[in-house]
C-alpha cells in the first residue's frame, strides 16, 4: 500500500494473497498438484506432456525481464524507488 502507484501495479501482493494464511491440508484446498498436472497434459498437443521445468535459463531470462522493467535493480545496484 505504500509503494508509489506505478509499482503497486507491479506488485506481486495480490498473487501472493491466497497463501497468506498456512492450509488445513484438506484435499482439494488451494494447489492440488494433480489437477494442475491433469490441466498441463489436457493443453499440451498430444496430452502427453508432465509440468515444464524451469532450467537455469528460463530464469535468468525472467530476472533479465523484470530488470528491463526495472522492478528489480541490476546486481550490486540498490534499488531506487521513483
Amino acid at each position: 500500500r505504500e509503494l508509489p502507484a506505478a509499482l503497486r501495479q507491479r506488485s506481486a501482493l495480490p498473487v501472493l494473497q491466497p497463501w497468506a494464511e498456512p492450509g488445513d491440508g484438506r484435499e482439494g484446498e488451494r494447489a492440488d498438484a494433480r489437477r494442475f498436472r491433469a490441466e498441463v497434459r489436457r493443453l499440451k498437443p498430444g496430452g502427453a506432456a508432465d509440468i515444464p521445468h524451469l532450467d537455469e535459463a528460463l530464469v535468468h531470462k525472467y530476472l533479465d525481464d523484470l530488470r528491463s522493467l526495472d522492478v528489480i535493480p541490476e546486481p550490486g545496484r540498490p534499488y531506487l524507488m521513483k
